[in-house]
């Protein structure tokens, strides 16, 4: 054997070495461009309205027009809706029920823009009210099992006011 021959064995591996190299380097280059191609942008999905089932076939969640404008309503596993966010003549409200349907606490913005929470008492008795008024001075009034207004604080121009009435 000559020294010419182990030097061409060893020229033969390493041109093969450098060709495996190449064709590993372009496969992972080609990996790396696919990954970068531009995401399609997806169409918009447009229905009038939008029911999600359960299981059994009870719809949970509605998303659609009802006769008063656009709603969210969420129902429990007994199709009641405990949940439901509207807007009524440009006014949003988040409304939670109870099981036999009647409002418990609602949370609003007046058409002024002031923001507003509700809370109603089993006998859909409204009883309590925290909000701010239109100069967005804030409010809050407690009202007895008749809606009477029994409790009221304010802060008007900066100062408490806190009116405690009765009965009469």
């Amino acid at each position: 054997m000559t020294t010419e021959q182990p030097l061409e064995r060893l020229e033969r591996e390493n041109q093969w070495m450098r060709r495996a190299g190449a064709v590993c380097l372009a496969l992972v280059a080609a990996v790396f461009l696919m990954g970068q191609e531009k995401a399609k942008e997806l169409p918009d999905l447009e229905v009038r309205s939008l029911k999600v089932k359960d299981k059994d076939g009870k719809v949970r969640a509605f998303l659609g027009k009802d006769a008063d404008g656009p709603v969210l309503k969420l129902s429990d596993k007994d199709g009641r809706t405990r949940a439901a966010l509207d807007v009524l003549d440009d006014e949003p409200s988040l409304t939670l029920k109870d099981k036999d349907g009647k409002a418990g606490a609602l949370l609003f913005t007046a058409a002024d823009g002031s923001p507003g929470l509700a809370f109603w008492d089993k006998d859909r008795q409204q009883r309590a009210v925290l909000g701010t008024k239109a100069d967005g001075s804030p409010d809050l009034v407690f009202a007895d099992k008749s809606g009477k207004i029994r409790a009221r604080l304010t802060l008007d121009d900066g100062s408490p006011r806190l009116r405690l009435l009765d009965a009469k």
